[in-house]
């Protein structure tokens, strides 16, 4: 629904454009097709257009908005939009990003306006144009797709399909110094402030098409200006043997791609020059990034924002994903904080470390950055299976959790089975290299005495290893809160394949009694559970909730939770918050569930659906 006369627009849909004739016709009337539950606006800046993209774009019940004066800076044109915005929505759509259906914008803005408390910034899936070359169909689909890839990367995101609240875009403008990597920059900036910081959320169910097949020339500077702005952001720093590896690790994905593909084998030959434009540009950007530094008489990136004299440290890696290391860190900065001492949670490593008398490192991926952290004041929380194994889960080739000590030779014979075989030599030495970045602790800290004796099982020494449980929940229940339908059976997680909700779902099937499913999460999966549900003939008694953010309200409401991991849980939030909410609980014993139970729990064999099934009509 657009807006009318006699609505305010809810959302402002802001569109740039330069020389996009060729799109913009189809851009703008697949926006205004949207049918939504709110009224919209659009909004285009043209950028002194010179083939007739203006002209088009006047053909359509549009607002414009002039380019501000002087050298196009990204950033000045986005803050431009956003201040003549109406909406409380702000949605970028790029003029040559084409909506594939009625439901984009609903589906992209729906997390923005369904959020409370922290603030989410939502982009949608770009999927090729028919034209697009093979390779640039697969890095879109890698970078795209389910979500899967890109959230093992650092940090990803991209503006050209996007929704944002308009408050916190004005209070925290665009950079309007930096020429590429804006919107990359700014959610990296304000994911990781100490207060109130955005959520990234990203919406595989709004697509638009777009793509573009760049020449040789337009990848080299294309990759140099976002290596200059990655020096900025990350503070990361040139190697070429780095830039070099990276190109030849992408081309080998690239010929087994494109191997699979007999009418894209043509564009084998071009695979391996391609990759090395695009990181040697790369390379030659973060150079250009360290001479402009050095000449300043500065360098790195930025300090931590919330860095205070006698602040505890608590450092995440990640802002964009809210799990439960990111929600323990949340609760313990709060008790800390409850005891009187100043903490505050930080996302990038300080380089001076010495105003600060406490620091605690609960999710650090990068080797590199857990050396820099000083071993005498710091405490390193062990949340998962990475120092255990090189591929972080547990997990043998058979999808069998395994309980064997890591070690060169068993690991390495057993990682390539598990998928990515050119990749596992690095695995595997890289996760002994972390055994010996850890070793540097003093003292290590861990949420359950199943994960201390792992690590004892590994080689770490039992008395520097002190297991601490999590604190309280930050977060109260909602008193007005009333589920639409009574809640038989609760999930509340990720949607991944180790959380095991495909198992629950087939218990669902085994069930004697015709029990409800309410599965609250959001995950890479969720597409093919839905399939699957359908298939097993469950469909009807289950019901998506999508991603909440407080899921304690639906625990609160629901006469049973179930967790059905398969994956060796570490401890299992879930269950300990299900556990002190005072509800019934099935679980597979397995992991640290146990502990996180606190003896509240039916406890089933690991995997066993029939017995999942029968605990079920139980509850």
């Amino acid at each position: 629904m657009q807006e009318n006369a006699n609505d305010a627009p809810v959302a402002s849909v802001l569109v740039r454009t330069r020389n996009d004739a060729q799109y913009i016709g189809r851009t703008l009337a697949a926006i205004l097709e949207q049918e939504t539950d709110f009224p919209f606006e659009v909004v285009v800046c043209d950028d002194g257009s010179v083939d007739g993209t203006r002209e088009i774009a006047e053909k359509f019940p549009v607002r414009f908005v002039e380019r501000p004066a002087g050298p196009y800076m990204p950033g000045r044109t986005l803050n431009a939009l956003v201040r003549a915005a109406r909406g409380r929505i702000a949605v970028f759509n790029n003029a040559d990003a084409v909506p594939e259906d009625r439901r984009w914008l609903a589906a992209l803005a729906a997390p923005v306006l369904q959020a409370k408390g922290a603030p989410v910034f939502t982009f949608a899936r770009q999927d090729p144009r028919p034209d697009a070359r093979a390779l640039v169909a697969k890095d879109s689909a890698r970078a795209f797709g389910d979500g899967a890839e890109h959230a093992k990367w650092r940090f990803f995101f991209s503006l050209a399909s996007s929704a944002a609240p308009r408050a916190m875009l004005l209070e925290t403008p665009f950079s309007e110094t930096i020429r590429y990597s804006e919107d990359v920059e700014w959610t990296w900036r304000n994911s990781r402030r100490p207060d109130n910081p955005v959520r990234i959320a990203y919406c595989p169910d709004a697509r638009v098409e777009h793509s573009h097949n760049y020449t040789l020339r337009e990848l080299a500077r294309r990759f140099r200006g976002e290596g200059a702005a990655d020096a900025a952001i990350f503070g990361d720093r040139p190697s070429l043997a780095r830039a070099v590896a990276s190109a030849a690790r992408e081309t080998l994905r690239d010929f087994a791609w494109l191997a699979a593909r007999p009418r894209a084998w043509g564009e084998i030959p071009s695979a391996p020059v391609r990759r090395l434009v695009q990181r040697i540009a790369h390379w030659r950007g973060l150079k250009d990034a360290a001479r402009a530094a050095a000449a300043a008489g500065g360098g790195g990136a930025a300090e931590a924002p919330c860095a205070r004299p006698g602040v505890t440290l608590l450092y995440v890696e990640s802002a964009s994903a809210r799990g439960g290391i990111e929600i323990f860190a949340e609760r313990r900065a709060e008790m800390l904080r409850a005891q009187g001492r100043d903490a505050a949670i930080i996302h990038t490593v300080p380089r001076d470390f010495s105003p600060y008398p406490q620091i605690e490192v609960h999710k650090c991926t990068c080797i590199g950055d857990i050396e820099k952290f000083p071993p005498e004041k710091t405490v390193f929380y062990v949340h998962d299976h990475d120092p255990i194994c090189p591929r972080r889960y547990a997990y043998t080739p058979f999808r069998r959790n395994c309980r064997r000590p890591g070690g060169l030779w068993p690991c390495l014979f057993c990682a390539p089975l598990c998928g990515r075989p050119f990749a596992a030599l690095g695995a595997v030495l890289a996760q002994r290299r972390l055994k010996r970045a850890l070793a540097r602790f003093s003292r290590l800290a861990v949420i359950s005495e199943f994960m201390k004796t792992r690590l004892a099982e590994n080689g770490f020494a039992p008395d520097r290893i002190s297991v601490e449980t999590p604190p309280p929940p930050c977060t109260a229940l909602s008193p007005d809160f009333k589920p639409p339908e009574p809640v038989d059976i609760l999930f509340a997680g990720q949607l991944i394949r180790g959380k095991g909700v495909q198992l629950l779902l087939q218990a669902m099937a085994r069930m004697e009694r015709a029990r409800t499913l309410d599965v609250v999460g959001s995950g890479n999966m969720e597409a093919a559970l839905k399939k699957m549900a359908a298939d097993l003939g469950v469909a009807g008694r289950v019901r998506w909730r999508g991603w909440r953010e407080n899921p304690r309200d639906w625990m609160a409401a629901a006469r049973c939770v179930a967790v059905p991991s398969f994956w060796q849980e570490p401890y299992g939030l879930v269950a300990a918050e299900a556990a002190a909410l005072g509800k019934k609980i099935v679980a597979f014993d397995i992991g640290g569930l146990r502990e996180a139970c606190g003896g509240k729990a039916v406890l089933v064999p690991p995997g066993d659906i029939d017995a999942l099934a029968r605990a079920l009509d139980a509850c």
